[in-house]
């Protein structure tokens, strides 16, 4: 018996199965690949003044979405200069471009496959603008506190500048200057200028000049400048902090320090005179209408004055020999502070770099007291006489100096440049040491502070019991007593010791440590025995009082006293307050 339907179920199901395996050996339909984008389509290029805007449509991603524009430019006939815009951009501008110059650009598009091909460009020029800036901006300094102003002409870029302008920051304000008329002037080809007067003297001023031409106005170009008298200032004028009197040959100058100190300086850094004024800001130097020149500080107060009163009309100059003279209106000299004697010569002060090197010496303004760096080596104060009332005890031999360094510190070197004796200063940028007229050599900060000294002449005999403030024990230096019984020694194993009769040590601070330690009675009023490198050993913790001194007594007690007479710490009984 045949079963009709099942046969055909049977045929039905084997094609089906034909059916499936001949898809599978065909596969699926695959998607196109991701290519490179087509170049962006219709780039133009339009000018500004100075500038060039290049813009595109978008290009075709090629399957892949585009990340980024790439953008080659340049002036024609240089090379390219490469910019790169985001994707989402179509417009991209370049600045600070010269006008009348042609430039052109080509456009390429970026995505993950690559650069497009081939790039879209474009051509342009740089159409005329506003005035460049005027070059080479000059001030110089005239007789009578004139300043003149220099520059060359702007470029018109394109269009000749009309006229120029000129402002001034003067005195706290702005003050506007139409130079319609301004033509090139006596400063060279090309040049224009102008002279201004009345300017103040020591403050910086800023001076702008720009050009304008149909297009408008120009960048301005920018001068800082300090003016100054240029050889003498007459009567009725002052210098401020910073101001001052330069001598026609630029050589020599008298200067108004913002320290309120009025100095002579020979090339900008040799001082050659000093009023001695340290006050701080605000201080000034004027030559009054009765020719007397006077340095106020900042209350008014004089702080000196050169004792000329009575010659109206009088002048102050700055002659090319360095001598500051004040004349009076006849020409006779009323006061001068001295000609330059060259750079060998030092008086009664020493700044940062100076040296005293053999036999060289300073001298205190009376004449009185010299410190001289012998040919032994030892740094000496001399009294008249040649009596010693202080030394350092420096015997370095040959090749020694005494220099004052950039740093504050006093050192005497010897021959090996290693150092032999110093003040222990250092960290004072700016300090002087100074011989004054009572045998103290002292060294001052740059505020007028004093930061050692090596004590003023006692006269002939007395003896050195005291030590005061700013003084200093160094290795083999001592105090006596004054009936002689008893001795303060700072040791050159680092230890203070204080001697009875017979050499019996009486008390110490137990520092031995075989370093070149020193005792130092500080401005604060604490006795400090300190070895190199500023690291304390021992102090009487006596800090706070002010004009104290140690004294080794005749009962052979060591004491530091207040300036009230009051006893603050002693050898017998440490501390007593």
């Amino acid at each position: 018996m045949t079963v009709v339907g099942a046969r055909r179920r049977v045929v039905s199901t084997t094609l089906l199965i034909a059916l499936a395996l001949l898809a599978a050996l065909v596969g699926a339909p695959r998607a196109l690949a991701a290519t490179v984008p087509s170049p962006p389509a219709s780039v133009t290029m339009t000018s500004g003044n100075g500038s060039i805007t290049v813009t595109w449509e978008a290009a075709r991603d090629g399957g892949s979405p585009i990340t980024g524009y790439v953008v080659d430019w340049g002036a024609t006939g240089t090379l390219a200069t490469t910019t790169t815009v985001p994707g989402a951009l179509r417009t991209v501008t370049f600045d600070g471009l010269t006008n009348g110059l042609s430039y052109w650009a080509s456009v390429c598009a970026v995505n993950a496959e690559g650069r497009s091909r081939d790039c879209q460009g474009s051509t342009s020029m740089a159409t005329p603008g506003t005035p460049g800036l005027p070059e080479d901006l000059v001030a110089s300094q005239l007789p009578g506190g004139t300043v003149r102003l220099s520059w060359l002409a702007a470029d018109g870029n394109g269009a000749e500048p009309s006229r120029y302008h000129f402002s001034a920051y003067m005195a706290d304000e702005w003050r506007e200057i139409d130079t319609a008329s301004w033509v090139p002037g006596p400063e060279g080809p090309g040049r224009y200028w102008v002279d201004l007067d009345d300017l103040p003297t020591g403050a910086e001023e800023q001076f702008h000049v720009y050009a304008t031409n149909r297009f408008g106005s120009g960048a301005a170009a920018l001068l800082r400048y300090r003016p100054y008298w240029m050889g003498e200032m007459p009567a009725g004028h002052a210098l401020s902090d910073g101001a001052e009197i330069r001598s026609p040959d630029g050589r020599y100058s008298a200067v108004m320090q913002d320290d309120g100190n009025f100095v002579v300086y020979a090339d900008g850094t040799r001082p050659l005179w000093d009023s001695r004024t340290w006050r701080g800001r605000d201080t000034r130097v004027e030559l009054r209408d009765d020719g007397d020149l006077v340095v106020f500080d900042a209350l008014g107060w004089s702080l000196w004055d050169s004792g000329t009163a009575g010659n109206p009309r009088s002048r102050l100059a700055m002659q090319d020999d360095g001598n500051l003279v004040l004349y009076a209106a006849d020409g006779a000299a009323l006061w001068s502070t001295g000609w330059d004697r060259g750079a060998g010569v030092v008086r009664d002060t020493m700044w940062g770099t100076q040296q005293l090197t053999t036999d060289r010496s300073i001298v205190s303004r009376n004449g009185r007291y010299t410190l001289v760096m012998q040919p032994d080596g030892n740094l000496v104060v001399y009294a008249p006489g040649r009596r010693p009332v202080w030394d350092a005890r420096s015997y370095a031999g040959a090749g020694r100096r005494m220099v004052v360094q950039a740093d504050g510190n006093v050192v005497v070197y010897n021959e090996f440049r290693a150092p032999v004796w110093d003040s222990g200063t250092w960290g004072n940028p700016g300090a002087r040491l100074a011989l004054q007229d009572d045998g103290n050599l002292v060294l001052y900060s740059v505020r007028g502070e004093p930061l050692w000294s090596s004590g003023w002449d006692r006269g002939v005999g007395a003896p050195r019991d005291t030590l005061w403030a700013t003084q200093q024990l160094t290795t083999d230096q001592s105090l006596v007593s004054r009936d002689g019984r008893y001795t303060v020694v700072m040791q050159a194993d680092g230890n203070l010791v204080l001697y009875a009769p017979g050499r019996q040590a009486r008390w110490s601070t137990n520092t031995w440590n075989g370093l070149r330690s020193r005792l130092s009675l500080q401005i604060d009023g604490n006795a400090v025995l300190v070895a190199p490198g500023k690291r304390p050993l021992w102090d009487s913790r006596t800090w706070g009082q002010r004009d104290v001194r140690l004294t080794v007594q005749d009962d052979g007690n060591l004491v530091v006293y207040a300036a009230n007479g009051r006893a603050l710490w002693s050898s017998m009984s440490g501390r007593t307050y």
